[in-house]
């Protein structure tokens, strides 16, 4: 755990000094916290004026990262916090898996999943709420494995503060607490009570989605609806889409493998696992998550890359490896999980043939040799005419080097006027999609702005105000 929580650290800071981390997401995630270790609400000035990211996602459990800001207020805190979550499910794995193979296995399967391509996207994209879903989601089917009810209970309600979508995965363990099959060494105390465990589960996830989609979300983004829709083949809103489910289920069905991107994905998902997790229930814990992304018309979710697949993956593995124990496998549990670790392994180069964005881990030795490029010299050079407490407009690669003096957003965001603008030329765009900098520069020049840096394509302009405003434009500002 140790060794790997080091690994991804190390990627991440080095990506971070690099100047390849974003304010989409690292930024937005880094203000959100850093008002909530002030005890304010989470304001996120990249996502617009008086942003409240619940009402973009609902993720209040981000609040445990808080208090590590009072010992270092830096958004580095959660590039290391996301490489302790993600390494803390190691311990776990490795018990579920000792108690289905021998321990010099279930070392060696574990070890190969979390250099996995899934993984590595996990922490090559800055950061993400997701992480913290990925040791609770290996706590809940721990205390399902022990038949811990107590246990079960309190890491599937922790899910819930993870992400809005995270109450129909918890909706999925209830059900599969009540079809999981006892252990022999079950206590009658159990026996009694799995059925109002798992009915206590389903209710709570299912009522806790439609209240945080319906109400919590809606009233923390000012009185808007769930902005997340992207279902347009499905209908226009949930009552449509339940319909369309109902009346037509061949095409919901052949919508998530409808295009070729999503049927690689899937594959590359799936079949390292040789299928096993179809033998076991855990595997519909991984539905909600699977439907979310290939029946959503944004087709970055279909691809295999980012944090989007790591907890289908991490879901799946649970079910192949907890197959192994189910009657039919019983006798051949040995070589199959040898032969799921020979796939597992063989998955890694394969799929960086195919797809080298897919296993960014590859890129750190010239990332390492990129540390004194001329570039980002360029860009600390920019950043040190910067004063603290000052509003500024940034490209979004810059962004994430400000958040901790000033109150920074990105070009075509509401809020104070900025007093200074940072630009790179060399770019297609601000960063994810926003403005052209030709763009933002002309607007910037027509409103009084003039440039006072200008190297390498890395551009800085002032306003005429400069005058530091802690409390208007201070890193805390909303």
């Amino acid at each position: 755990m140790l060794i790997a929580t080091g690994i991804y650290a190390m990627y991440s800071l080095i990506r971070y000094d690099q100047f390849r981390t974003g304010g989409y997401d690292l930024g937005i995630f880094d203000q959100a916290v850093r008002h909530y270790a002030h005890l304010k609400s989470p304001f996120s000035p990249i996502k617009g004026y008086q942003y409240n990211l619940l009402g973009d996602h609902f993720h209040p459990l981000l609040i445990v990262f808080a208090p590590f800001y009072w010992l270092w207020d830096d958004p580095r805190v959660l590039l290391v916090g996301q490489a302790v979550a993600v390494a803390a499910c190691i311990p776990v794995l490795v018990r579920m898996c000792d108690r289905r193979m021998g321990p010099v296995l279930s070392r060696l399967i574990v070890l190969v999943v979390m250099v996995s391509w899934p993984l590595q996207g996990l922490i090559d994209f800055d950061f993400h709420e997701i992480c913290l879903a990925m040791p609770l989601l290996c706590l809940a089917f721990d205390a399902l494995d022990r038949r811990s009810s107590v246990a079960f209970v309190a890491w599937s309600i922790l899910l819930i503060g993870v992400r809005e979508d995270m109450g129909l995965v918890v909706t999925m363990l209830g059900i599969i607490w009540i079809v999981q099959p006892h252990r022999d060494h079950t206590p009658a105390i159990e026996t009694r009570r799995r059925p109002a465990v798992g009915i206590a589960m389903i209710l709570t996830g299912a009522i806790s989605f439609m209240l945080v989609v319906g109400v919590l979300i809606p009233h923390f983004s000012g009185g808007g609806s769930y902005g997340y829709w992207d279902y347009p083949d499905l209908g226009t809103g949930p009552s449509a889409m339940i319909q369309s489910i109902l009346t037509h289920p061949g095409g919901a069905f052949h919508l998530v493998v409808d295009n070729a991107t999503k049927r690689q994905t899937i594959g590359w998902l799936t079949l390292p696992f040789l299928c096993l997790f179809l033998l076991s229930p855990r595997w519909i814990a991984a539905t909600p998550l699977i439907i979310e992304r290939f029946w959503s018309s944004r087709q970055l979710l279909w691809e295999p890359r980012f944090h989007y697949n790591a907890p289908i993956f991490l879901i799946l593995f649970i079910a192949a490896v907890d197959a192994l124990s189910s009657r039919p496998l019983r006798r051949w549990r040995t070589p199959l999980s040898w032969a799921m670790l020979a796939a597992l392994a063989i998955t890694i180069p394969v799929v960086h043939t195919a797809n080298p964005l897919a296993e960014p881990f590859a890129q750190l030795p010239g990332q390492i040799i990129a540390h004194s490029s001329p570039s980002v010299q360029t860009s600390r050079q920019a950043l040190a005419l910067i004063p603290a407490n000052t509003c500024v407009t940034a490209d979004d690669r810059l962004v994430t080097h400000l958040t901790r003096s000033n109150r920074v957003t990105v070009p075509g965001t509401t809020g104070p006027e900025p007093t200074y603008i940072l630009l790179d030329m060399s770019q297609s765009d601000t960063g994810g999609g926003l403005s052209e900098p030709h763009t933002a520069l002309r607007t910037a020049i027509a409103s009084g702005y003039h440039v006072i840096f200008d190297k390498d394509a890395i551009l800085v302009l002032r306003g005429q105000h400069t005058r530091p405003d802690p409390a208007r434009c201070g890193p805390t500002a909303p």
